[in-house]
């Protein structure tokens, strides 16, 4: 199924301690979980499942954006829905 969509699927065995790959690793992915595990037991401290997207949405947006001055990015998306 993945053939369809994807030109190639690299599987990494994380219990045989495989991360990476060539140019495949999941070192990105390891460290977005790990994001989502600290915001939630550390910020957070419970989850609810019907607003679990919102959470998501908002730490995926910040670790995206890691780096940037998020207030100046989020005034500029608000005058830009405005004009």
């Amino acid at each position: 199924m993945l053939n369809k969509t994807h030109a190639k699927h690299v599987k990494l065995n994380h219990s045989k301690h495989i991360m990476i790959s060539g140019k495949y690793n999941t070192s990105r992915l390891d460290s977005f979980w790990t994001t989502i595990k600290r915001a939630i037991v550390g910020q957070y401290h419970q989850v609810s499942p019907e607003h679990l997207q919102s959470y998501l949405d908002e730490i995926a947006f910040k670790f995206n954006n890691k780096g940037k001055n998020l207030f100046s990015l989020l005034i500029t998306k608000i005058v830009k829905q405005r004009r």
